[in-house]
């Protein structure tokens, strides 16, 4: 018979599995409108992020795993100082906020929106810097270069496109 490792969790869909860079936790949002922070040796539940109003569609971790941020289907992003158990409403939108990304250097916070936006915020100072428009239903996934220069977006068409940040340039790759 084979054990059960998880006693407690979410009660609803995960969309987003995170592992941080001590690769001794991992964390998850769900449907359930939580994040959940688990120790990964044990399987166990460490603690639970209640904010939210509606599904947690996406999280992203800052390079030193004291910040997370999180975009939820209630139009808002959070901010969370998971050193001091503290969140705060970076954003409150008319529109859902499909995925959220924290830029490793911490400049930038970059946004996807249901109306097929794409908004890059200053991190320190929450304000807009950039907004696309990509014509796209919804941009499922994005990512910084390395350099922090570009970010790569893929969305339910089938276009891969690279949007050149200090340019406010997109090229399209595929």
């Amino acid at each position: 018979m084979a054990q059960e490792l998880f006693y407690e969790g979410h009660t609803n869909s995960v969309k987003q599995v995170l592992l941080t860079s001590t690769e001794r936790e991992f964390m998850t949002c769900s449907n359930d409108f939580t994040i959940m922070i688990w120790d990964l040796p044990t399987y166990g539940l460490k603690k639970i992020l209640k904010g939210h109003t509606d599904e947690v569609n996406s999280i992203s971790l800052s390079y030193d795993d004291r910040v997370l941020v999180s975009s939820s289907k209630d139009k808002t992003i959070r901010v969370w100082d998971l050193n001091q158990n503290y969140d705060a409403i970076f954003l409150k939108d008319s529109y859902d906020i499909v995925c959220i990304l924290l830029s490793k250097d911490m400049r930038y916070i970059a946004s996807s929106f249901s109306n097929g936006e794409l908004r890059l915020w200053t991190y320190y100072n929450k304000e807009v810097i950039l907004s696309l428009h990509t014509f796209f239903h919804e941009i499922y996934k994005f990512t910084f270069t390395p350099d922090n220069d570009h970010i790569i977006l893929g969305s339910n068409s089938t276009d891969i496109k690279v949007w050149n940040i200090s340019e406010n340039h997109i090229k399209y790759l595929i």
